[in-house]
């Protein structure tokens, strides 16, 4: 969960507040915030799949990514080791929580930019790391459609962080905050204290239009 509090500046009384996170996939985020008696549901097709299932997923995905540690400069790998390391301990925590938190339905399948079943405003704070912006091949259409979903069943939106998968802005950033901006959301972009994603720590904080 430190990571998130990172990407997203949370604050004590964020954490207090009813939390939606999308694409959320093994983040530890959900079953750290129960363990503490607060409200959050997470979103992702993933979760269609069992636990033995999502565990060989995700010891291939960090398999990958551990690899790529000898392909970067000395002076950086310390850094990637210590993520490698937090995404693996996120990741257990995770597959620990999941039959049971999917039971009491903390994690729900769900594809977007397909509609919840959640109605308006049901959510405080939503959040949407390494998904939205991040895979901007998608197109704008796919993330104006998933954000104005999000927005219809949340009061704020936090997207971390606001480049795509080769670092570099993403293409539809752009375009997605003209839309939000001409009907009259409040977009803001924020620095966040997380640094692995050079130059890409900012955030995309969207808040619903003053009625």
């Amino acid at each position: 969960m430190q990571e998130h509090r990172l990407f997203f500046n949370l604050e004590e009384a964020d954490l207090d507040k009813n939390i939606a996170c999308f694409g959320d996939g093994a983040s530890s985020m959900n079953v750290e915030l129960t363990q503490l008696g607060k409200k959050v549901t997470s979103f992702d097709p993933i979760y269609q799949f069992s636990a033995t299932e999502l565990e060989s997923r995700f010891l291939y995905v960090l398999k990958q990514f551990t690899v790529q540690v000898n392909e970067v400069a000395n002076n950086e790998k310390s850094i990637i080791n210590e993520v490698v390391s937090c995404r693996k301990k996120a990741t257990q925590g995770f597959l620990k929580d999941f039959e049971t938190g999917k039971k009491q339905e903390r994690y729900i399948p769900h594809l977007l930019p397909n509609r919840t079943a959640f109605k308006d405003n049901y959510f405080d704070l939503s959040l949407s790391s390494h998904f939205l912006l991040l895979y901007d091949h998608m197109g704008i259409e796919f993330h104006i459609q998933s954000v104005t979903e999000i927005m219809r069943v949340s009061k704020e939106l936090r997207i971390f962080p606001t480049i795509n998968l080769y670092g570099e802005e993403a293409s539809v950033l752009n375009q997605l905050v003209e839309y939000l901006t001409t009907n009259q959301y409040t977009v803001e972009f924020v620095s966040t204290d997380y640094k692995f994603n050079r130059p890409g720590i900012e955030m995309l904080k969207i808040n619903r239009p003053k009625v």
